[in-house]
């Protein structure tokens, strides 16, 4: 059998997990017992990424050292998840240890990766341990440990199913601990899956490497120190030094042999003694499993301990010790950006019965670092005085500042520190990384604005992978008078991107800011900037909507209406004059625009003779101040149709059809006068959503069926559209309808009109005074988007 890679035992205590407590039972659990439930992956990929089912050895490795009164849960997961423990298992002595893993079966690999699915799992086996089902055997503490070799994949994928995967692990209220199985499997999300339920990632970069990395969460979550590294070759011996004036302190050690099936071992104490079962103090255990073998000792003497190997192969021994002395490593935590000081924080504790107590000011501390390269530097003291980089000073955190982070790569971390004659040691490692930058793509150089917004976009360069776990990209804007504004951008594909409209001429300064945001499990803060020159066009931009003719059938039509919507990149005076109007006069002539978009009606009438029926056409003249430009044109060719007598009219067939047809007129005008003398109600659909969310997700509101002329908006209970979502106002707004134009007595059209009592912006511009809406128009109110649309879609 060739010789494997030396593999290091990665003891990172980087992290101090914080279990929730359990509910009180009538039974408390000691405070060392745990509540584990093991998720394995067994997906098709497992067949290369752990072609011997090390993964499974490891597992009953893991449950042979948990002790009495701990529970255990098995969930193997792949296109479907499998609980192999109907309910939470708890353990009494090595015959419960034997039964549990003589009647679990592990299939082979195949199939897709639901982790989904598993946490689903998880979360049932955890009502048990939480009292649902009447358990009284509670533990102190309770994680989840997930091993994977890939990210979540299903046979349907969608874009929520990640998300829905991280709240279901939320939900557990407990800390997923995850092995991530080659380096494929160490994605953004089991970095977010620890960030955000307090657990941590450890790596295996292949199947070798498991079960050192399950020894590593072990001793997590049973505050254990694992000891040992790398491999020695059978036959000969295996040895593992227990320092004798540490003795004293452990309570108990576990020796473990990691070994091939053909290799025979015995355990020899210091003393020469071969401990076996029946030796005072010692309690062998041997799983069913010929890969490892586990010998547990009470009060282990100081010395030289030796398995003597005999067969070929290569072993590792490694030895799990229970003390009252542990050191602590506080920080770094599994990443650290490149190029940045990185503070390394430890501690040295003692557990004193049912408690653990930082020792403060009985501690020394020593390091050696061996960076990506192989080179070593050491760092001979560190400080717990308020000095270099230290927080706070006589707090029992020791810190030292380690500055030479600019090589990319896995640093080793290995700590040494002494209470007295007594040391102590732990091992971590941590990658660092290179973060990556934010790259400006827009706006860049000068930019000549005739009414259309100006595009900012940025986008992540370097770093693997380019993207952030999570968070949001500000923009903020200074204008040339210093006015200052602040946009979030919208995220596609790792593209960050969003419109501005500035209002001044001269140079704007941008500066895009990360808010909220994570990369590998650390903040994110890096930002960007730059500038560019606006000069505002004066830009006139006139759209125009149908012609409406008036069809009444007591005479011929002598004028008729049109909307008009009117923006304008800076107030002005403009006029309307009229092409080819054979008699037609125009009104208004002229008007006054401002910045903001605003409707006009514009009144067309013929006052010497009725309006010929078919299809005539004229031109529109719109004309704005000096060197103002007219979007699309300042010539619109306008078309309308007459309808003729006989459509408006519908003409009866016979005299007596006539006065039946009169008199239903009447009657419909008597109606119309009656509807006319009544205010119009709003109609029309209201469309809301989240600032910053997709609009697919939007809420809308049928205003038609309200039947109201005024519907008032906002987070009070007495409005007609309460919104209790952001931050709107008692009563933020208004919707109101009025008619546009009476002739007669008649109403020919009403109009929706906005009414601000707080603050609303449309198109970035604060809007202070009524405005009509049109169809598709679009405005935000404290956090919230709105889009209105007509009941015509005009």
């Amino acid at each position: 059998m060739q010789t494997r890679k030396v593999v290091v035992v990665w003891i990172t205590m980087a992290l101090i997990l914080v279990f929730l407590p359990q509910p009180v039972k009538a039974e408390q659990a000691a405070p060392d017992q745990v509540a584990v439930i093991l998720i394995l992956d067994n997906s098709g990929s497992m067949k290369t990424s752990d072609p011997a089912d090390l993964r499974f050895t490891a597992v009953r490795l893991f449950i042979s050292l948990l002790d009495d009164g701990d529970q255990v849960g098995l969930i193997l997961f792949s296109t479907q998840s499998d609980k192999l423990t109907a309910e939470m298992v708890t353990l009494h002595g090595e015959a419960d240890k034997r039964q549990l893993l003589d009647h679990t079966r592990f299939p082979a690999a195949d199939g897709y990766t639901d982790i989904k699915a598993a946490l689903f799992d998880a979360g049932d086996l955890l009502l048990m341990i939480q009292g649902n089902t009447g358990t009284t055997n509670a533990s102190g503490k309770t994680v989840v440990v997930l091993l994977t070799d890939g990210k979540p994949e299903i046979s349907q994928p969608y874009t929520a199913y990640e998300e829905e995967a991280l709240g279901a692990a939320r939900s557990l209220g407990v800390p997923v601990l995850s092995i991530a199985l080659t380096t494929a499997a160490q994605t953004p999300f089991l970095n977010r899956l620890a960030a955000e339920t307090g657990g941590m990632v450890v790596p295996a970069d292949d199947a070798a490497d498991l079960l050192d990395a399950y020894l590593e969460v072990f001793s997590q979550i049973k505050d254990r120190t694992v000891i040992g590294s790398g491999v020695t070759q059978s036959p000969g011996f295996a040895a593992l030094e227990i320092e004798p004036t540490l003795a004293p302190y452990i309570a108990q050690a576990s020796f473990i042999l990691i070994k091939p099936e053909n290799v025979q071992a015995k355990l020899f104490a210091p003393s020469g003694e071969e401990i076996t079962s029946a030796s005072q103090g010692a309690v062998a255990f041997l799983a069913d499993d010929p890969r490892f073998m586990v010998v547990t000792s009470d009060h282990p003497t100081g010395g030289e301990w030796k398995f003597h190997t005999s067969g070929q192969g290569a072993v590792m021994v490694r030895a799990i010790l229970h003390s009252r002395l542990r050191s602590e490593i506080i920080s770094p935590a599994r990443f650290h950006q490149a190029g940045q000081p990185m503070p390394i924080v430890v501690n040295l504790t003692e557990e004193t019965g049912d408690e653990t107590v930082k020792i403060i000011g009985e501690a020394s501390f020593s390091a050696l670092i061996t960076r990506p390269d192989g080179t070593q530097e050491s760092l001979d003291r560190f400080y717990d005085d308020g000095t270099h980089g230290d927080a706070v000073a006589d707090d029992g955190d020791f810190t030292r500042l380690y500055v030479n982070t600019q090589q990319p790569g896995v640093y080793s971390l290995h700590i040494q520190g002494r209470k007295g004659i007594v040391p102590v040691e732990q091992t971590a490692q941590v990658e660092i990384v290179s973060f990556p930058r934010l790259v400006v793509d827009k706006p860049a150089g000068a930019y000549d604005v005739k009414g259309q917004p100006i595009q900012l976009q940025v986008h992540l360069e370097g770093g693997v992978p380019s993207v952030l776990d999570k968070g949001i990209i500000t923009a903020q804007l200074t204008a040339p008078s210093g006015a200052g504004y602040e946009m979030e951008l919208n995220e596609e594909n790792g593209t960050f991107s969003g419109g501005f409209m500035p209002m001044e001429d001269g140079n704007y300064k941008v500066t895009f800011i990360p808010q909220d945001a994570f990369y590998k499990g650390l903040p994110y803060t890096t930002a960007a900037e730059t500038e560019f020159q606006v000069t505002i066009v004066p830009v006139l931009i006139i759209q125009t909507s149908g012609i409406e003719v008036p069809a009444a059938c007591s005479s011929a039509p002598r004028r008729f209406t049109m909307s008009v919507n009117i923006s304008s990149t800076k107030a002005q005076q403009i006029t309307f004059a009229l092409e080819n109007a054979d008699g037609v006069t125009l009104s208004p002539s002229s008007l006054l625009v401002g910045p903001e978009e605003q409707q006009v009606i514009l009144e067309f009438s013929s006052p010497n003779h009725p309006l010929l029926a078919g299809e005539s056409q004229l031109t529109l003249l719109v004309e704005g101040a000096e060197g103002v430009e007219v979007l699309p044109s300042p010539k619109i060719a306008l078309q309308y149709h007459v309808p003729s007598l006989w459509t408006r009219c519908q003409k009866p067939a016979s005299w007596g059809g006539l006065l039946v047809f009169l008199l239903a007129a009447g009657l419909v005008a008597a109606q119309r006068i009656r509807q006319a003398a009544l205010p119009p109600p709003v109609t029309g659909t209201l469309r809301h959503w989240p600032s910053g969310e997709n609009m697919a997700n939007a809420i809308e509101d049928d205003l038609t069926a309200l039947r109201k002329n005024s519907l008032s908006i906002g987070r009070g209970e007495a409005c007609d559209l309460v919104i209790t979502e952001g931050g709107l106002a008692e009563r933020h707004a208004i919707l109101r309808a009025e008619k546009t134009i009476e002739r007669e007595g008649a109403a020919q059209g009403t109009r929706i009109l906005l009414e601000p009592l707080g603050e609303i912006k449309k198109s970035y511009r604060a809007i202070l005074t009524p405005i009509p809406l049109s169809h598709g128009d679009r405005f935000s109110m404290a956090g919230r988007e709105f889009q209105y649309l007509s009941d015509t879609g005009e």
